[in-house]
């Protein structure tokens, strides 16, 4: 049983092994980061969509500065950010019961308001199970529960207002903290009614080339969060065999409140399951394994579990999806555009970022619930 223990890119279309872009380096609220254009024109390339003015394919921005010239990265004096919301702080929970890699159920617990072959639990039950609305008991979490795990912070969406961002949470919108929220154009993360996985309410996003996102303070001192949350996609993640297809973040970690250039993100790469760190503005997975492998499917729940591990020589990034690990990345060859430091998460567990940004103008609809932010595995709820 647990207890809660308190409360972009620069596109990196690099298709020639070896080549590495350059992100640039701008911070919120000014015009978001604008990368290298390609150069490699070998077969596997993949030719981002074109943008206004500018051979680039960085996100558009509400007020775009002038472009730079060809292939030179552009920077902004860095302007300070103040979010509303501050780390929580951490206090001891019983640890789970089960050191076991196979499936394994708790008690229940109260609710509140591409491609590895690592090993993985099974996570047990319907897509859509029913959850009890805050205040009320949910079902025994499923899958893999690591010993001595702690929950840092959970939310169901359900004590927020409809048409609002979430309480306890900063919302980073068209690259500004805390805007007017949604935007004119729509982009926007808030609570809503109308897909919820639990109780009658969760958290949607309605973003595109423009980030729509919430984030929140990660405890100081911080070096390995597991992100566990069921994810609802009008549009599928992963196996995209569409060349357009550039880089979608999804789930992730940043260095610095409101800067969107110093981050790890979770989502797609090249139409595949994968994952992108910058500055440097290296991906994975490798140009043989674009538009292929996994995938999940839009228009229904899955939970995913996302391992930021931060916590020993060599950093590791894993994601389970319904139980199923689809990604895993254990050592600094696996990426495209050179091998990255053992440690490469490093001083970026300053906050979780949760959302939709695409760098392939990919405009959808993600709604999120059941959110539990935690130091280990703790089951899918």
């Amino acid at each position: 049983m647990f207890t809660a223990c308190g409360s972009n890119e620069a596109a990196h279309d690099n298709a020639a092994l070896g080549t590495t872009d350059v992100s640039a380096t701008t911070t919120a609220p000014s015009a978001p980061p604008v990368g290298v254009s390609p150069t490699n024109s070998s077969p596997g390339a993949v030719q981002p969509p074109p943008p206004p003015a500018s051979t680039t394919d960085s996100p558009m921005a509400v007020t775009p500065p002038p472009p730079p010239p060809p292939n030179s990265p552009t920077s902004t004096p860095p302007v300070p950010v103040t979010p509303v919301n501050t780390a929580p702080s951490m206090t001891s929970v019983t640890p789970a019961p089960s050191a076991s890699e196979t499936a394994t159920t708790l008690p229940s617990a109260p609710a509140s308001g591409g491609a590895g072959n690592g090993p993985s639990g099974e996570v047990g039950g319907a897509a859509n199970p029913e959850v009890g609305g805050a205040g009320e008991p949910g079902p025994a979490p499923t899958g893999v529960v690591d010993p001595g795990a702690e929950v840092i912070f959970e939310d169901d969406f359900e004590s927020g207002s409809v048409g609002m961002g979430p309480a306890d949470w900063d919302t980073f919108i068209s690259y500004q903290v805390n805007p007017m929220n949604p935007q004119g154009d729509g982009t926007g993360a808030t609570i809503g009614t109308e897909q919820k996985h639990g109780g009658s309410q969760a958290i949607h996003f309605n973003g595109g080339s423009s980030p729509a996102m919430i984030t929140r303070a990660l405890p100081q001192g911080t070096n390995k969060i597991v992100v566990t949350a069921w994810v609802w996609m009008s549009r599928q993640l992963g196996n995209q065999a569409a060349e357009s297809q550039n880089h979608e973040t999804l789930i992730g970690i940043r260095a610095k409140p409101g800067d969107a250039n110093d981050e790890i993100r979770f989502g797609e790469i090249k139409g595949a399951i994968g994952v992108n760190e910058v500055p440097t503005d290296n991906i994975m997975p490798k140009l043989e394994q674009w538009h292929t492998g996994e995938s999940v499917a839009a228009m229904t729940w899955s939970c995913m579990e996302i391992v930021f591990a931060g916590d020993q020589p060599q950093h590791e990034l894993h994601a389970w999806i319904d139980g199923k690990e689809l990604l895993s990345i254990t050592s600094g060859d696996q990426w495209q555009n050179g091998n990255m430091p053992a440690d490469w998460m490093k001083g970026k567990f300053t906050e979780v970022i949760l959302g939709w940004q695409s760098f392939s103008n990919n405009t959808i609809d993600v709604w999120m619930d059941d959110v539990v932010v935690s130091t280990g595995r703790v089951g899918c709820r």
